[in-house]
């Protein structure tokens, strides 16, 4: 995806040296990565703490419910993700918003979601029981307490395209670390409260979809709010003021 981002860039910056470009998009480097290790970490925190605070087998229950849900919104994501983000490099360099095309994508993969996650959060108990068989209702009951998370997981797919897009990679970085130190709150908080295992996971799923929901609200404001590229010397809001004719 930054393939494809790099490569306008230097499709439109032919009369820069490759140091102005470089230093003007360093932020790619610097702050991408950390956010990108914020992101995979905290999905496998709870594999990790889940095994520090409870047994084995809850380890395995949440490993089971996580990989039979994430793994085909990992796959629709990604390749929504890419789609999008061409698409949005596309409307950016032809001074159009891109806000538009994001919410037409956000909320299309909320439509073609919500029936299957709503079945998953009313009945995913009785899914496991009959797909796999009884000894896998407890994952059954933990991918229904996940569902909110796992949802806003599949609807939120393309939002990272619009910081990558519009530069704001550090905002990005601040975002991820606010919601990994939140999901690493809520287990430090359900450890001191003993909460049970079912319990910490409902408060991980809430905390996990509210702050994918304020990296959202931020994704959208930025889409619809940043200015539009340079016409030649003139940005899109010189442009849209009166020309002032003199005396």
């Amino acid at each position: 995806s930054l393939g494809v981002r790099f490569g306008t860039i230097f499709k439109k910056s032919q009369t820069c040296s490759l140091h102005s470009v470089a230093h003007r998009y360093r932020d790619f480097a610097i702050y991408m990565s950390p956010s990108a290790l914020l992101n995979a970490l905290s999905e496998q925190l709870p594999i990790v703490l889940l095994g520090a605070f409870f047994s084995p087998a809850v380890v395995g229950f949440y490993a089971l419910a996580n990989r039979l849900v994430v793994m085909p919104i990992g796959i629709v994501g990604r390749s929504v993700r890419t789609v999008f983000l061409q698409r949005a490099v596309d409307l950016y360099n032809e001074g159009r918003r891109i806000g538009p095309g994001f919410s037409k994508i956000t909320f299309g993969l909320a439509a073609l979601g919500a029936p299957a996650f709503l079945g998953l959060f009313m009945y995913g108990e009785e899914a496991f029981s009959l797909l796999l068989s009884e000894r896998w209702a407890t994952a059954g009951r933990f991918v229904e307490v996940l569902t909110p998370l796992f949802y806003t997981m599949l609807v939120l797919a393309p939002m990272s395209a619009i910081f990558i897009v519009l530069e704001r990679q550090r905002m990005l970085l601040v975002l991820q670390t606010i919601r990994t130190t939140a999901l690493v709150g809520a287990f430090a908080w359900s450890a001191h409260q003993e909460l049970a295992a079912l319990d910490t996971l409902r408060l991980y799923s809430g905390l996990g979809a509210a702050t994918n929901l304020l990296i959202a609200f931020v994704a959208f404001w930025l889409a619809y709010s940043k200015p539009l590229i340079k016409h030649g010397n003139h940005t899109d809001r010189d442009l849209a003021k009166p020309v002032n004719h003199g005396d």
